[in-house]
C-alpha cells in the first residue's frame, strides 16, 4: 500500500466542495450556468485495480480496492472515476448480473467512507483502443438501432436507481463512445447527437432525479471530427475532455514542449465556452516520469483556472495484469501515479504540488479577461463544397494558435461561443470560417462603439468580413502552391509557410497595411471604424502557425500585443518572456496577482510592479502585487531528477 505521508496531507482538499449537480430549468434541462464565480475545483483519479485491470467486476477483490481507495484519499484526491463494463453487467440481453450491481454499490459506499466522490462511466464498451461489447450486440448500432438504444436507457436508469442517494458526483454516459463505431459516429449530425444525449440523460434522471449527467470523450469532438461537441450538449450537466499530447490533433512537438503543457488549459477553456466542463483524463504517454510530472504540475492549475470543475488524472497505478487490453497494448500498463509495488512516482508529487498551489490562492478568483477568443459553432448539417472550399482553414487549430499567441503576449483571455452582451476591449476571431449577416452587424456595432477586433479569414469567400469592417475590397482570388513567403513588418522580416490554396486579392479602400509579404500583398491591415479599430489578416495566419515549432519560430505574438495596446489594454506582465503564461487573479480585496507558469526550459528572473519574480524552468508559482499576510504562494518544490 502506498505511503503518502500523514492524513493531514489531505488538508488542502477537505475544504473543497463539489460543483455538480447543476440547477435545472423548468423543463428539466440544465441551467448551463458556468461556475466561474466559484473557484472551487476537484482533483480526481481514474481507476482500474492493478492486478485485475478491466476485469475487476468479475474478479472483485474488496480488500485490495478498499486499500486503493484509502491510499487515494491519503494522497489528497476528492474524486475517483470508475468504469462499469456493459458486458459484465448485462452479459445476456435483458439479464443483469446482480452481483456486479451489488459490487458497484459497495464500491461507491466504500469510496464514501474514505471521503471520495465517484464519477461512474456506465456504458463502457471501449477501452484503450479496443471494443468490449457484449456478444448480443451483434454489430448493432447504439445510435440507430432503437431496441439497443432502449437497452442503453434501461441500464442507465437501473444503475442510477441502485446508486440513488449515494456519493455519486456524476454519471458519464460512456467514455469515448464515438470511437466504438467511428465510421458511423463521424457521420452523425449535431441534431442527432443532441437527441441521443437527451434521451440517455433522461434515463439517468428517471433512476435518480438529482443525478448529474456528463459525457467524457477525447479531443476529436472539439476538433470537429464528429458532432459530439459541447455546442450540442444542452441536455447534459457538463462535458469532459481528455488531455494527452501524444494523441492531440494539434501536431505537438513533444510531451515536454510549451504547446503541450498549454494544451489542457486550452481544452478546458474551449469546452467551458458552452457550459460546465471537466478534464476527465490527463497524462502523458511515451514520457519519462519527470517530463510527465512537469506536464501535470503546469497543466492542472491552468485547467482549473480556465473553468474545469474537476481534473481527473490517468491513472492510479501501473498494472500487473497481462489480460486485454494490455496484451496488445503493453505500454498502457505503465501510466500510473504509483508503480506496481505501490511506490509513488514523481507524478503524484506534481499533482499534489498543483493542488497545493491552487488551494494556496485562498479566496482569489480569475480576473476579468481583457480579450475574448471567439469560437465558431460547428455547422455539420450545412457542410458542402461551399463551406469546405480549397484552402479553407482548420478552426480548431486556429483557436489553439490564438490561445498560444495571446498567452505569449500576456493578454488575459477567455473563450466565447458568441459575442458577449458586454464584450471586453479586444475580440479575437481567428481564421473565421463563415461570416453571417447578424455577426457582421454585431461586430460593426462593437467596433464603432470603441472595441478592437482582430480577425483573420478562414476561407476566401465566407470568411471575408466585408469592406466596412476590414477597409478593403475583395477583388479576386489567386491559386497558389504551398511555399515559404517573406513577411515584412517595418524593418523586421519573418518567414511564413502557407499551404496550397486560394488567397484573397484585396484593394485597400480605407485600411493601411501593417505587415506585407515581400511581394507587396498585405498580410495585416488596420482599419479605423467609428471609435474602434479592426486588424484584418486575409491570411489564415493562426491555422498556418499550428505546426511543430512554428509559433515560437518568430515573434508572431507581437501582432496580438499591438492589437491589445490599440485597445488600451494594460499588459502588466509584458516584461516576462513569452514562455511564461500569466493567469491573472484578484483576491477579495481586489489585490491583483497571477498564477505564473513557466512552460520554457530557461530560468526566469524579472521585476513586476516592484516585486521580483523568480521562476525555474517548467515551474509555477503565485504572484501578488502586494505581499499578503499569511499568504501561501506555492507548494514546496518536488524533488527533481538531474536534467529534468
Amino acid at each position: 500500500m502506498l505511503a503518502c505521508g500523514p492524513r493531514t496531507s489531505r488538508m488542502w482538499s477537505r475544504r473543497w466542495v463539489p460543483l455538480l449537480p447543476r440547477r435545472r430549468m423548468a423543463d428539466g434541462t440544465p441551467s448551463r450556468t458556468p461556475g466561474g464565480e466559484d473557484r472551487t475545483r476537484l482533483l480526481g483519479v481514474n481507476y482500474h485495480p492493478s492486478a485485475q485491470g478491466i476485469d475487476y467486476w468479475r474478479d472483485f477483490d474488496r480488500e485490495m480496492i478498499a486499500a486503493d481507495l484509502g491510499a487515494m484519499s491519503d494522497a489528497g484526491f476528492d474524486l475517483v472515476r470508475v468504469f462499469l463494463f456493459w458486458l459484465d453487467v448485462e452479459p445476456e440481453l435483458g439479464r443483469y448480473d446482480e452481483a456486479v450491481l451489488d459490487r458497484l454499490v459497495w464500491f461507491v459506499e466504500e469510496a464514501r467512507t474514505h471521503g471520495l466522490k465517484v464519477l461512474c462511466s456506465v456504458l463502457t464498451v471501449w477501452m484503450n483502443g479496443q471494443l468490449f461489447e457484449p456478444d448480443w450486440f451483434e454489430g448493432r448500432s447504439l445510435w440507430r438501432d432503437e431496441p439497443l438504444r432502449r437497452r442503453a436507457e434501461a441500464l442507465l436508469e437501473t444503475v442510477a436507481a441502485r446508486l440513488r442517494g449515494a456519493s455519486v458526483w456524476a454519471y458519464d454516459l460512456g467514455d469515448e463512445l464515438p470511437h466504438s463505431r467511428r465510421a458511423e459516429t463521424s457521420a452523425l449530425s449535431g441534431a442527432q447527437v443532441k437527441e441521443w444525449w437527451r434521451s440517455l440523460a433522461a434515463a439517468v434522471r428517471r433512476g435518480d432525479p438529482s443525478a448529474s449527467v456528463i459525457q467524457c470523450s477525447d479531443g476529436s469532438a472539439l476538433a470537429g471530427e464528429d458532432a459530439f461537441h459541447p455546442a450540442f450538449a444542452d441536455a447534459l450537466d457538463a462535458v469532459g475532455v481528455h488531455g494527452f499530447p501524444l494523441w492531440s490533433p494539434y501536431r505537438l512537438e513533444s510531451n515536454a514542449s510549451q504547446r503541450s503543457s498549454r494544451l489542457v488549459g486550452f481544452l478546458a477553456g474551449w469546452a467551458s465556452a458552452w457550459g460546465p466542463a471537466l478534464v476527465d483524463e490527463i497524462g502523458c504517454y511515451s514520457a519519462a516520469n519527470e517530463i510527465e510530472a512537469d506536464y501535470l504540475a503546469l497543466a492542472i492549475p491552468a485547467a482549473w483556472y480556465r473553468g474545469a470543475e474537476a481534473v481527473i488524472v490517468w491513472c492510479w497505478q501501473d498494472f500487473t495484469t497481462a489480460n486485454e487490453p494490455y496484451e496488445r497494448r503493453a505500454n498502457e500498463r505503465l501510466v500510473g501515479l504509483v508503480d506496481r509495488n505501490g511506490v509513488a512516482k514523481p507524478q503524484l508529487a506534481a499533482v499534489q504540488e498543483a493542488a497545493a498551489l491552487w488551494h494556496g490562492l485562498g479566496d482569489a478568483v480569475p480576473a476579468p479577461a481583457n480579450a475574448d477568443i471567439l469560437l465558431p459553432t460547428p455547422q455539420r448539417e450545412t457542410a458542402s463544397y461551399l463551406t469546405t472550399g480549397h484552402g479553407a482553414a482548420d478552426p480548431a487549430r486556429a483557436a489553439f494558435t490564438a490561445h498560444m499567441l495571446a498567452s505569449q503576449a500576456h493578454i488575459s483571455h477567455r473563450f466565447a461561443a458568441a459575442v458577449a452582451e458586454s464584450p471586453p476591449s479586444l475580440l479575437i476571431a481567428p481564421c473565421w470560417p463563415a461570416m453571417t449577416l447578424s455577426l457582421q452587424q454585431r461586430l460593426i456595432d462593437y467596433v464603432r462603439d470603441g472595441g478592437t477586433l482582430w480577425y483573420s479569414a478562414g476561407s476566401l469567400l465566407d470568411g471575408f468580413p466585408g469592406e466596412e469592417l476590414c477597409g478593403a475590397e475583395l477583388r479576386d482570388f489567386a491559386l497558389e502552391p504551398e511555399r515559404q513567403r517573406d513577411v515584412v513588418v517595418g524593418d523586421v522580416g519573418f518567414r511564413l509557410r502557407l499551404p496550397a490554396g486560394q488567397r484573397q486579392v484585396l484593394r485597400p479602400t480605407r485600411a493601411t497595411a501593417v505587415a506585407r509579404f515581400a511581394e507587396g500583398d498585405p498580410v495585416l491591415l488596420a482599419n479605423t471604424l467609428g471609435r474602434g479599430t479592426v486588424f484584418y489578416s486575409p491570411v489564415a495566419l493562426e491555422s498556418a502557425l499550428c505546426g511543430p515549432g512554428l509559433v515560437e519560430q518568430h515573434p508572431w505574438w507581437h501582432f496580438y500585443r499591438d492589437a491589445a495596446l490599440a485597445a488600451g489594454i494594460d499588459l502588466p506582465f509584458a516584461a516576462l518572456p513569452p514562455a511564461v503564461e500569466t493567469l491573472e487573479l484578484l483576491d477579495a480585496r481586489d489585490t491583483p496577482g497571477a498564477l505564473l507558469l513557466n512552460h520554457g526550459s530557461e530560468h526566469v528572473e524579472a521585476t513586476i510592479d516592484g516585486r521580483q519574480v523568480v521562476l525555474p524552468p517548467r515551474a509555477s508559482r503565485a504572484w501578488w502585487s502586494t505581499a499578503l499576510v499569511g499568504e501561501s504562494q506555492a507548494a514546496a518544490p518536488r524533488a527533481r531528477t538531474e536534467g529534468s
